[in-house]
């Protein structure tokens, strides 16, 4: 073997085949000194030259950071002009919703106005809440932009609250300004009023007007038994013996009915006014009435007949029980009264339908039979008539 190859590792190799050669450690006593200091040198020159290259990577990191920051991942943070939007929206919410939420607590009937007051309340309902939505899908828009800015003004502010309570004092004030003023000491101050011996009487105004209450208690009264007397007297004028235009009786279903009718009228000659149509008719089983109308050939006005119970008053024809042989009077009743001309006019030709029982009644009338009736009523309206001659 060389002096050189001393130095070097030995490599032996194994008499199995399978197992691999290996290498002898290198004996350090072997190695000279000389040998030595040139890999040491060796060795400080590449870390060396590895450390500047990892620096010069470094500062070109750094270099490279700094000319390009990282953006911060931006925060979606409310906006303080969605608050004030939202605050905004909800006060003009519960000004537009009070007012149709008042009239359904008081049982009162939805107008147009008031539905529309509904819609406005709803949609600024919901735009409150939605409003951060709507700034960013239109966030150039100029009513959005407008509308951030006029709920962050707090003159807007105060403008829809002075808004608010105009329309809810208004009213009050309105009436409040145009209602008389009442001086409740004047109710004790004196007054004269004229004496029927030609002089004057003095009294208080406590006293006139509880006068003027009685004078009104008393009126009441008289018109009352008025309306009592003129019912009687109605009622006596029913009574009166069928009509000769007609058979006497037709019996449909239960009830034996006189095909004729009978005006109810009061006065006479052209100043008569006629009160009602009279149906009449007698029952032969118990009787069960359903509806009961009659509708105009001259105007197709529909109008309900109502039931005359004798002494009582007028009823609906399903509220009233009708046995067996007994007076059956349905009214086509005018109010106001009706003068000649204006029943002709407007009831000139008629049908009646009566149902009851599972039954129908019904019949027609047409103008020459209505005018021969009104004729024998009233013959005063028909016809020439004498008149007061002229002095001049």
């Amino acid at each position: 073997m060389a002096a050189g190859d001393n130095d070097r590792p030995q490599v032996t190799q194994s008499s199995n085949p399978d197992e691999p050669s290996s290498i002898s450690p290198l004996d350090i006593r072997s190695v000279s000194p000389l040998a030595t200091g040139q890999a040491a040198t060796t060795a400080l020159a590449s870390l060396r030259a590895s450390i500047q290259r990892a620096a010069a990577d470094i500062s070109d990191e750094r270099d490279y950071v700094r000319d390009n920051p990282i953006s911060p991942k931006p925060v979606d943070k409310p906006s303080t002009n969605d608050h004030a939007v939202l605050g905004l929206c909800e006060i003009l919410a519960l000004m537009f919703g009070l007012p149709p939420g008042e009239a359904l607590f008081r049982g009162e009937p939805l107008s147009l106005r008031l539905v529309g007051f509904i819609v406005a309340g709803a949609f600024f309902a919901v735009l409150g809440p939605g409003w951060p939505a709507v700034r960013k899908k239109f966030p150039q828009q100029t009513l959005v932009l407008s509308v951030g800015r006029i709920a962050s003004d707090a003159r807007y502010w105060l403008a829809i609250i002075l808004v608010g309570f105009l329309y809810a004092a208004s009213p009050e004030m309105y009436r409040r300004a145009v209602a008389p003023v009442v001086d409740v000491a004047t109710t004790t101050t004196p007054i004269a009023i004229p004496d029927p011996s030609g002089g004057q009487r003095i009294i208080t105004a406590r006293e006139l007007i509880d006068s003027i209450n009685k004078l009104q208690s008393q009126v009441n009264k008289t018109t009352g038994d008025l309306e009592t007397t003129k019912r009687q007297l109605s009622d006596a004028q029913r009574m009166t013996p069928p009509s000769a235009f007609g058979p006497t009786l037709t019996e449909i279903g239960a009830i034996n009915w006189n095909p004729d009718f009978q005006l109810i009228i009061t006065g006479g000659g052209p100043t008569a006014q006629i009160n009602s149509v009279l149906f009449q008719g007698t029952s032969t089983a118990s009787v069960d009435m359903k509806e009961a109308y009659a509708v105009s050939g001259m105007t197709g006005h529909k109008q309900e007949l109502m039931e005359n119970v004798q002494y009582k008053g007028y009823y609906h024809v399903d509220k009233v029980d009708i046995p067996s042989q007994a007076p059956v009077w349905l009214e086509l009743i005018f109010n106001p009264p009706l003068s000649a001309r204006d029943f002709l006019d407007q009831w000139g030709k008629f049908k009646i339908a009566v149902t009851y029982n599972g039954t129908t009644f019904d019949k027609s009338y047409d103008e020459e039979y209505i005018r021969r009736v009104l004729r024998a009523t009233n013959p005063g309206y028909f016809g020439p008539k004498p008149t007061p001659k002229d002095d001049k």
